[in-house]
């Protein structure tokens, strides 16, 4: 009895240790299994912070398009704005030649006008006078 007692007891220690290599077998494929399981976390986080990055640097470069083509919409707007003040400045000179040609006739017509007065002024002493001889 003995003997199979210690069989038994020699056998189980035998399981006990083939327990033991299993459990560090196992606990070595836990830590592998970790291992993995923690590199596909990193490898998943990763992939994740790059898709995150790619979609604001989309997102980026799609601000950047639309703020450039505003500044071309500006600037195109802007650049119109200017001939259109150049145009303006250049009729405002060409008006403001006009009027000045004009304000030398009206002024010239008004000289001829009063040289007419006084003509017509000194015919009407002249007729008046010779009205008096006669009658």
């Amino acid at each position: 009895i003995q003997y199979k007692s210690l069989h038994d007891h020699f056998n189980n220690d035998d399981h006990h240790i083939d327990d033991k290599n299993n459990n560090k077998l196992t606990s070595t494929n836990n830590n592998s299994s970790s291992t993995t399981t923690t590199k596909n976390n990193i490898t998943r986080r990763n992939n994740n912070n790059k898709d995150r990055y790619n979609a604001r640097s989309s997102n980026n470069n799609n601000n950047n398009r639309t703020t450039n083509n505003q500044l071309n919409e500006q600037n195109l707007i802007l650049d119109r704005a200017r001939r259109s003040v150049a145009d303006i400045e250049t009729l405002g000179c060409d008006i403001t030649t006009e009027l000045g040609r004009n304000t030398e006739t009206i002024e010239s017509s008004q000289r001829n006008v009063n040289e007419l007065n006084r003509m017509t002024n000194d015919a009407n002493r002249i007729l008046t006078r010779m009205k008096k001889r006669w009658f």
